[in-house]
């Protein structure tokens, strides 16, 4: 584990710190599956469906996921890196719980979005101008391997000291525009792999994001947002918040027991992402300029209509590999340009609709 001078020169100079231990494996396993049984005690609930567990901000004390994710947030071990970071007045704003699970749909981007599954673009976390240091402080702690096959986290190195011409001014901002993204061109991407029990802390307003999940091991983490007590609860989002360091000094938030905790169930459980009869055909060809292609083509035209885009996802040296293509047009086929050099085999072509339904065929390449 770094020391408490090395993490904070990370931290200042790249906005993030990784792969900081705060617990063994085994007690990482242990709240997996504490985790894992309060999720099957609500779903056992009669007439209670994944959608339960979606977008909804549990603050109430007695609901079963807030005192775990509250004992966590106030762990010893992780508040001593939290206020090497910010202080000794500390207060946590929210908590999120992130799983993402292995399904061989995760790669199709949600119609409305530009992200590949479940993969989330750069985006911060917290608005504001280039405020350094920032007040705010995300703690990402994992509960299994979190790798580039499951949903790597990653980083842009710095990005929180670099002004942008168009700073988010409203937590509706936070995606990083195109305008911002170029000016943050030439900071480095970090990639971040975990262990079970490690954790990385990145400032709130580094950009960042996540790989989706493309194999078949879930990948369950924690994100804590700590924050300095004299923060301005307007760059915040929220009056309120928990004290969980010090005294809270003259704060300007006001302090209760609860917090909001979001959990983040895998989106079919809340757009109604369900798979329907295919009624397209699909054929492997050589593309016009070279390369291979999927010639995908629909007899209806009113079936043609319904499309948001296509994808299709194959196999190479172990790992799979996808394209997609967003197409709203009304009539005819589409020609889904794959990579110069797909290796022949099996290929799983997806068309979603834009009701978030989709229909799905394999085909052999050659």
């Amino acid at each position: 584990m770094a020391s408490v001078e090395k993490a904070c020169a990370e931290y200042g100079r790249d906005g993030v710190v990784a792969g900081l231990r705060v617990m063994t494996a085994g007690e990482a396993q242990g709240l997996l599956e504490e985790l894992d049984g309060i999720r099957n005690g609500i779903l056992q609930h009669p007439g209670a469906t994944e959608a339960d567990l979606s977008h909804l901000h549990y603050v109430r004390g007695d609901h079963p996921l807030f005192p775990f994710v509250d004992r966590i947030a106030r762990d010893e071990r992780l508040l001593a890196i939290v206020r090497g970071l910010l202080g000794p007045d500390v207060l946590i704003r929210n908590g999120d719980v992130f799983a993402k699970e292995p399904d061989s749909l995760r790669w199709v981007p949600l119609p409305g979005f530009t992200g590949a599954g479940q993969g989330i673009g750069w985006h911060r976390d917290d608005i504001g101008e280039g405020l350094d240091p920032q007040p705010f402080l995300t703690l990402w702690l994992a509960l299994t391997p979190t790798h580039e096959g499951n949903g790597s986290l990653r980083y842009l190195r710095g990005s929180h000291r670099v002004e942008l011409p168009h700073p988010p001014l409203d937590r509706g901002e936070l995606t990083m525009r195109s305008e911002n993204l170029r000016v943050l061109k030439d900071c480095e991407e970090l990639v971040v792999d975990l262990d079970p029990g490690e954790c990385v802390v990145h400032n709130g307003a580094v950009a960042h994001g996540s790989h989706a999940n493309a194999g078949g091991e879930r990948r369950v983490g924690i994100a804590l947002r700590y924050m300095r007590a004299d923060a301005d609860p307007q760059l915040a989002g929220t009056g309120t918040a928990a004290l969980v360091c010090g005294s809270g000094g003259s704060t300007g938030f006001s302090l209760q027991d609860q917090y909001t905790i979001n959990w983040w169930v895998p989106r079919g459980a809340a757009s109604g992402w369900t798979e329907v009869e295919a009624r397209f055909d699909a054929r492997f060809q050589q593309a016009m300029d070279g390369g291979d292609a999927i010639e995908i083509a629909w007899n209806d035209p009113e079936d043609r209509a319904r499309i948001q885009g296509v994808g299709a996802r194959w196999s190479r040296e172990g790992s799979f590999e996808s394209a997609w293509l967003n197409t709203r047009s009304a009539s005819g086929g589409v020609v889904l340009k794959l990579s110069d050099s797909s290796p022949s085999g099996i290929f799983e072509v997806v068309a979603v609709h834009r009701d978030g339904s989709y229909e799905r065929r394999i085909i052999q390449s050659r």
